[in-house]
């Protein structure tokens, strides 16, 4: 397949048809001649801590021979530390959009970092950060200390259904 290209369309339908659509095109990457390194960090809710769609991408980049694949993230399933090379993400059960900008780091001294199964709802959010007394999002500093000070190549976000979860029509 690689090289080829696939048009891909989407259509909304109601009870009279066709409301809208969007077509865009699919291109296939050509192979590798290179191995190139690649670091993946996912952001999510309950979809993304279940960790199903997580371990099924962990196990796909790993039968690419050509690609040095690596998760970026503090939780690995289960509010526990990932280990080297296997799931990694920052993905919490019930959180929305609010919730990475809202659930702050309530002690310094905190063993665990924060990833406690017993007690998941005291999970802070890694990417917000005191500065002179106030609350901060700083995506370099979350890439600092989590990731060697090294961005990721990829970041998918999948977040919303929280969001909406309560909303009237």
């Amino acid at each position: 397949e690689a090289g080829k290209e696939y048009v891909w369309t989407v259509r909304i339908y109601d009870g009279n048809g066709v409301v809208t659509e969007g077509r865009t095109i699919i291109s296939v990457a050509h192979e590798l001649k290179t191995k190139k390194t690649l670091s993946l960090l996912l952001i999510g809710a309950s979809q993304t801590a279940a960790v199903g769609y997580p371990e099924h991408l962990l196990q796909l980049m790993r039968e690419e021979p050509m690609i040095d694949f690596q998760m970026v993230g503090t939780n690995s399933g289960n509010y526990q530390k990932p280990v080297p090379g296997g799931v990694a993400h920052e993905g919490y059960g019930g959180w929305g959009w609010g919730s990475f900008f809202l659930r702050l780091k309530k002690e310094e001294s905190d063993a665990n970092d924060g990833l406690d199964p017993t007690r998941p709802w005291l999970t802070y959010s890694r990417f917000m950060f005191q500065q002179n007394g106030n609350w901060k999002f700083d995506f370099q500093e979350y890439c600092k200390r989590y990731n060697d000070g090294k961005y990721p190549d990829t970041i998918i976000i999948s977040l919303g259904v929280n969001d909406i979860f309560l909303c009237k029509s």
